[in-house]
C-alpha cells in the first residue's frame, strides 16, 4: 500500500513495482486517515509505504494508529527530508524501515524484503545525521545546551549569563565551543543547527 500526497510520486512507485513480479500495489492513499479508513475494510495489506508530511493525518499519526491496530504490517517511510526529529519519532513506533525519496528501485525492493524479514532498513544519510547528533550532545556541557535554549528564546548574553549566574565572558567562552562543536557561524545558524539535532525543541 503507497500513502502519499503526492499523485506524480504515487504513479511513480507504482509504474515501478509493475517491474517486479512479487509485490503488487493493493491500494494507495493520500493521508493517512485514507490509509486508516482502508485498512479497516481490508486485510491483504503486507507492507505500507508512507510519507510523513501529509495534509489531514500526518506520517507519524497514522503510524501510531496502525501500530496499535494493524502490528502485524510492516511499515516503511519514504521521506524527502532528512529530519532527525521525524526519524526518531517514527524509530520509537518500530517502523520497519526509513528511506529518503532519492532511494533508487532495487534498494527499495530489498528493503521490503528485509522488512517482511523483520529486519530494518534505514538510508545511509539518516544513519550518518543521527551519528553526527549524538557525537554533538557528547561534546556539550548542560551549560551549553542551556545557554542554546536561552539563545532560541532571544536572550542576550547579558540575560544568559544573569540566569545562569555567570558573567558574559564566560557566556562568549560556551557560545565559541558551542559555534565550534556545531561548526556554525552564528546564533541562527547555532539554534537551526540545535532544532536538527534535537538538542532543543520549539
Amino acid at each position: 500500500m503507497i500513502v502519499d500526497d503526492q499523485p506524480i510520486y504515487r504513479l511513480g512507485l507504482r509504474t515501478a513495482f509493475k517491474t517486479n513480479l512479487a509485490f503488487e500495489v493493493v491500494e494507495e492513499a493520500r493521508n493517512g486517515q485514507e490509509a486508516l479508513d482502508f485498512l479497516e475494510q481490508h486485510n491483504d495489506v503486507e507492507v505500507i509505504l508512507l510519507d510523513i508530511k501529509m495534509p489531514i493525518m500526518d506520517g507519524i499519526t497514522a503510524l501510531k494508529s496502525i501500530k496499535k491496530k494493524f502490528a502485524n504490517i510492516c511499515t516503511i517511510v519514504l521521506t524527502s527530508y532528512e529530519d532527525l526529529n521525524d526519524f526518531n519519532a517514527a524509530m520509537k513506533l518500530n517502523v520497519n524501515g526509513f528511506l529518503l525519496k532519492n532511494t533508487d528501485e532495487d534498494e527499495l525492493f530489498k528493503s521490503i524484503n528485509e522488512a517482511l524479514q523483520g529486519e530494518i532498513t534505514v538510508s545511509p544519510e539518516l544513519i550518518k545525521d543521527s551519528i553526527a547528533a549524538h557525537e554533538v550532545i557528547s561534546e556539550l556541557g548542560r551549560d551549553d545546551i542551556g545557554i542554546i535554549k536561552e539563545i532560541a528564546s532571544g536572550a542576550r548574553n547579558s540575560e544568559i549569563a544573569n540566569s545562569f549566574h555567570l558573567s558574559e565572558r564566560t557566556i562568549k567562552s560556551h557560545l565559541t565551543n558551542i559555534y565550534t562543536v556545531l561548526k556554525v557561524s552564528s546564533r541562527t545558524q547555532a539554534v537551526a543547527k540545535a532544532i536538527h539535532y534535537e538538542i532543543i525543541k520549539l
